[in-house]
């Protein structure tokens, strides 16, 4: 049987591992407090630009939608910045067409004709259709 040397600090070094067994506990804390965040029904990422018309004309109701819906998040990116033009070309194919509303990573609706049919008929779909094995596997691993 190996018996466990006791370790011998001075105060500067026990004084460090009481304040990294802090940071440790709080951290924690944070992790279990984040995961008791209920995880919204549908995300919305909004890939606008401040200077398109069309942008402007669907924000509104938008906004209503999201406001009426609790359960949907919305995160909003502009794609004028290097980093939503990447985002914006990687989602339609190389394509730029703002308005961009893409929904739980699957659905993607572009422009503003009858934007608020389209948005909730998607909304619809994407919560009506079974997770793929990527998202399980990603649930699985967050646990």
């Amino acid at each position: 049987m190996v018996e466990k040397e006791a370790l011998i600090l001075n105060p500067e070094e026990a004084a460090l591992m009481r304040k990294y067994e802090e940071m440790a506990e709080r951290q924690i804390r944070h992790i279990t407090e984040q995961a008791q965040i209920p995880k919204p029904k549908t995300c919305l990422t909004y890939l606008y630009s401040p200077t398109c018309p069309h942008c402007r004309k669907i924000e509104k109701s938008l906004y209503n939608f999201v406001e009426k819906h609790p359960e949907t998040a919305l995160f909003k990116i502009d794609a004028s910045t290097e980093s939503g033009t990447n985002l914006l070309e990687t989602v339609l194919k190389g394509e730029r067409e703002v308005p961009t509303i893409i929904i739980n990573d699957r659905f993607v609706v572009t422009g503003d004709r009858n934007f608020l049919t389209r948005l909730t008929y998607s909304i619809k779909l994407a919560e009506n259709l079974p997770q793929t094995r990527e998202e399980n596997t990603k649930w699985l691993l967050r646990k």
